[in-house]
């Protein structure tokens, strides 16, 4: 769905729109359409997060300790051996999101 939307915003905006640069784009790797739309980083980050926190158990968390703001903000990329995945790190680990079929990233 995401790679989706950002073909419509490509096409409309006139930026770029192939599928390598769409998930750029979603990474932030590509900085020019989080530039112009700084509200979908944004957005993409909230509901990864709440992703996050709706895991099923509470070790698939961050540790409970004081963080600091700037520990909760979320670093995109592609997985290197896919380039068809994210990573995404925050509070200086690796998160993932909880499928209902088992442990995705």
């Amino acid at each position: 769905g995401e790679l989706n939307l950002l073909d419509q915003i490509c096409t409309r905006a006139g930026y770029p729109s192939t599928i390598h640069t769409r998930r750029q784009y979603l990474t932030g790797e590509a900085r020019e359409l989080g530039d112009n739309f700084p509200e979908m980083a944004i957005l993409r980050d909230t509901v990864f997060l709440f992703k996050v926190m709706m895991a099923p158990s509470s070790d698939q968390l961050p540790e409970v300790r004081r963080w600091r703001a700037v520990d909760a903000g979320l670093k995109w990329r592609l997985d290197t051996k896919t380039a068809t995945k994210y990573v995404v790190d925050g509070f200086s680990r690796e998160l993932f999101v909880e499928k209902a079929n088992g442990h995705e990233k």
